[in-house]
């Protein structure tokens, strides 16, 4: 079987340009460009699009892109929305000048809201309706769009949730982030994303905690079960990319991080 792809986030305060280097350096099969503020916002990354995209194919590398979490796509204030929906257009034309043809975004909303059903449906079907803006939008650009599972108290993190969302959304795809899918269920939690979503699984970003905030752990220093994610991975054939979205201030713990669940895929 086929080995995912692995890359690496940029990091939107430091220069894209360096971040693309590095991903580089440490060995990563792509960059996952941040199209976020500061330093990755649409306007600085368009002024700068030759030199990003020279970076980028003379390393050999390819670009996906990843959004802002708090885009507040299912907000119940409709100019709101809108603006959003507005802003989710300008940061996919921005994609789509630096040639990335698959761009996610989060299910972020108002927490007070999702506590009241009657409210929480108007969330739901606010998402569905901007979700579905932005697949036509990216289809017609040759874009590939989307949505990642949260965490956050009071966001779109159940299952139930996001699964109403993306069967309401015609060419929708799911980003599992393992770690949030974590901290919102456990092991099952993140098994039943899989067994539940397979078919539209395109993207997956790894990284640790200990089940109690999104701490964004190197693979391997939290309590998450990465051998068992593995298996349920490889037995649906997935094979597309895999994101160590590790944080903190050695770049290299990524690339230690990628090491390991390599390691796990091949079973050695």
């Amino acid at each position: 079987m086929a080995i995912p792809k692995f890359g690496r986030l940029t990091n939107p305060m430091e220069n894209v340009l360096k971040e693309i280097e590095l991903t580089s350096k440490l060995g990563f099969d792509f960059v996952e460009i941040g199209i976020e503020g500061p330093g990755g916002d649409p306007a600085i990354l368009m002024k700068n699009k030759g030199r990003i995209l020279k970076s980028i194919n003379d390393r050999g590398l390819f670009a996906i892109a990843h959004t802002s979490w708090w885009f507040d796509l299912g907000s119940p204030y409709e100019n709101v929305r809108k603006a959003w929906v507005q802003e989710g257009k300008r940061v996919i034309m921005a994609a789509n000048g630096l040639e990335i043809n698959l761009i996610n975004f989060h299910s972020h909303a108002v927490g007070l809201f999702m506590g009241i059903p009657s409210a929480k449906k108007q969330i739901l079907n606010n998402y569905v309706k901007s979700m579905n803006e932005l697949v036509g939008y990216g289809k017609s650009h040759g874009m590939k769009v989307m949505l990642e599972n949260a965490t956050e108290r009071g966001e779109i993190k159940e299952l139930h949730d996001l699964k109403y969302i993306i069967d309401r959304v015609r060419g929708l795809g799911f980003h599992l982030d393992v770690g949030h899918a974590y901290i919102q269920g456990g092991m099952k939690g993140v098994m039943d994303y899989i067994r539940v979503l397979s078919p539209k699984l395109w993207h997956v970003h790894m990284h640790d905690n200990h089940g109690y905030q999104d701490e964004h752990l190197p693979v391997g220093s939290g309590k998450i079960q990465f051998g068992k994610i593995v298996s349920a991975l490889k037995k649906i054939g997935y094979d597309k990319t895999i994101t160590p979205e590790v944080f903190g201030e050695n770049p290299a713990s990524a690339k230690h991080s990628m090491k390991k669940l390599k390691k796990l895929w091949v079973g050695k």
